[in-house]
């Protein structure tokens, strides 16, 4: 058994960071001798025991990054008056509930923000109203209230989050799709302790023309990748506790029948008690083959269709739920949306220049399938995973829908080797660290030379030098002869040795590293098998190793459904995580209906 110590308990009703001040020592020796299990927020799911000796960690703040940069636009020169400000554009997107505080990142998708939750106008006055009427209620007839009308209403406790504004989402049926496949998945996955909590979804002020929303997700102080980046170190019982929640995560989601597909450093959130998330589900997609709907089978309501333009049935039920048609909700919100976008941020984007050059290469594939069902292959898209994290499968366009969550346990075997660089002992020198896998080019993506897979600096070439070059029985596994022929002339190398390479880790830690990093996919661990390694008898929480309760099949997928059908199916998304706005919409459609029915009426 391991010796293992349960956490204090948090705020059973939410899932926030604190306020980002860092925790005194009496709190975390209160923390050690806590036996409440310190993950109480979601429902029908017990978190996996911290390590009873486990230190906090130091967590890369980029608030005062933000500040700095905040202090210096104010020096840019003033936009013309017919145009929104940066900031007064963000704060069009996010809407009235969120404070704008600074921005995080930016990319191919759009801009990441940093936000306060704040009160609108009409929660206060609700506030406002119960707490009076709870006055008169507790004063009576005494007339003594004076004092506790002057009170202020209840404070919120200060919750931040971080708001992902993604534009463009309908320039193609291929990135509407797959902003579809993102929200979905999220919403099926929300349960685990593992996976990033999407908290909300901004309506939009146009639900009928609208070209951006904004998802709003759970903040974190930072990433793996501005860990690795930093100048501190890990123990073993860190890097043990860490990577097994990654795993328990990734279990989630292949049970679901959900392969991650773009699994890095900067994917995985954590804080300074080493809780991670897995983020950005954009390249996620359902594994099961989508052979039991066609188009026809998919339900829309009959109000989201009259909304998007879609025809709707005289005999459609005006009482299912559903959106307003484009005219009563765009009447109310004549100064909404604006077309003005702001500029992604330069530093942010360039990290991200792999990810955005891999998902528009993805986004190219995906658009050009057939409209026909019947012709329709129902293969995965290639051009997945951001270079130095791609499996060899991925990179010689050999995925097969069988072993394709062996992309993602590579995937996570190349970021096991980076957290084995964070202990000392593998690798004393900080400013050494660095990524397992450091190709410069991907043949045939991103070369132009066909000879540039024999470059040293090839990704594939890069990768051999380190797990070797694949035997004959690996070579003849694959049916296509070109690709056999490619692999027969790399140059021979023998894998080098990880005990060597990384001598502060365990015999058991070097062996599940090889594991993961298997040329031949078919070999290559999987998640539940990786769970069982002896690496993790330290942390190990069987109670918290769950699987999804079913495996999802996506309606929408192997379908060539238009951008109307699409728009509606995330309008439907939307009204999930915001039931008012949902009962309001319906209201003012069923009003529309009623008024048509009775103009018919009076016309005959």
């Amino acid at each position: 058994m391991s010796v293992l110590k349960q956490k204090k308990k948090k705020n059973e009703n939410s899932r926030r960071l604190n306020d980002g001040k860092p925790r005194s020592k009496d709190k975390r020796q209160k923390d050690k001798k806590s036996k409440i299990s310190f993950f109480q927020r979601r429902k029908n799911h017990k978190p996996s025991e911290t390590p009873s000796d486990l230190q906090d960690i130091m967590t890369p703040n980029p608030d005062q990054e933000a500040d700095d940069q905040h202090k210096a636009a104010k020096a840019v020169v003033k936009p013309k008056e017919s145009q929104l400000s940066k900031r007064e554009q963000i704060e069009l997107d996010i809407g009235p509930k969120y404070r704008y505080i600074h921005d995080v990142g930016a990319g191919a998708f759009g801009t990441v923000v940093k936000v306060e939750r704040i009160d609108t106008e009409q929660e206060l006055k609700e506030q406002a109203a119960a707490q009076h009427t709870k006055k008169d209620a507790a004063d009576g007839a005494d007339g003594d209230d004076k004092a506790a009308k002057t009170q202020p209403a209840t404070d919120r406790k200060r919750e931040f989050y971080a708001v992902k504004i993604v534009d463009r989402i309908f320039s193609s049926k291929a990135k509407a799709k797959r902003f579809l496949r993102e929200v979905r998945t999220l919403r099926l996955l929300a349960q685990h302790e593992s996976i990033v909590e999407l908290v909300d979804i901004v309506p939009p002020s146009k639900p009928a023309t609208f070209d951006k929303l904004s998802l709003v997700f759970e903040a974190m102080p930072t990433d793996l990748k501005r860990i690795f980046r930093s100048k501190q170190y890990f123990s073993s019982l860190h890097i043990e506790y860490v990577l097994y929640q990654i795993l328990l995560g990734l279990q989630f989601v292949h049970s679901a029948g959900i392969v991650h597909r773009d699994l890095k450093p900067e994917n995985i959130i954590i804080d300074e008690e080493c809780t991670i998330r897995l983020i950005d589900f954009g390249l996620a997609r359902g594994v099961k083959e989508n052979v039991e709907h066609k188009e026809e089978d998919i339900i829309i309501a009959a109000d989201v269709k009259d909304l998007v333009g879609l025809e709707v049935e005289e005999q459609a039920d005006v009482d299912v739920d559903g959106l307003e048609q484009l005219k009563l909700v765009d009447a109310e919100n004549e100064s909404g949306d604006k077309v003005a976008e702001s500029k992604p941020n330069d530093t942010s984007a360039a990290e991200s220049g792999a990810a955005s050059t891999q998902k528009a290469d993805d986004e190219k594939k995906d658009s050009s399938e057939p409209a026909a069902r019947a012709t329709m292959k129902n293969k995965l898209t290639k051009h997945v995973v951001t270079r130095w994290y791609r499996s060899p499968e991925v990179i010689l366009l050999q995925q097969e829908r069988d072993y394709v969550y062996g992309v993602d346990v590579w995937s996570i075997g190349c970021i096991f080797a980076e957290l084995l660089q964070m202990h000392s002992k593998n690798c004393p020198d900080y400013k050494q660290r660095k990524v397992m896998f450091p190709g410069r080019t991907c043949f045939p993506f991103s070369t132009k030379d066909p000879f540039d897979y024999q470059q040293r600096t090839d990704q594939l070439r890069v990768v051999f030098n380190v797990i070797g070059t694949p035997s004959e029985s690996e070579i003849a596994r694959f049916k296509d002869k070109n690709v056999q022929i490619y692999l027969k002339n790399m140059t021979p190398s023998k894998p080098v040795d990880l005990r060597a390479r990384f001598p502060g880790t365990n015999v058991h830690g070097t062996r599940l590293l090889a594991d993961m990093l298997r040329f031949d996919v078919t070999q290559r661990i999987s998640v539940e098998k990786a769970l069982e390694s002896p690496y993790f008898d330290n942390v190990r929480d069987e109670t918290a190793q769950i699987r999804h309760r079913k495996v999802e099949s996506f309606e929408f997928e192997d379908i060539d459904l238009d951008l109307q059908k699409l728009r509606a199916l995330i309008l439907e998304e939307v009204m999930y995580f915001n039931p008012d706005w949902k009962r309001l919409i319906k209201a003012q459609y069923k009003k529309k209906r009623k008024y048509l029915k009775e103009l018919q009426r009076g016309h005959k």
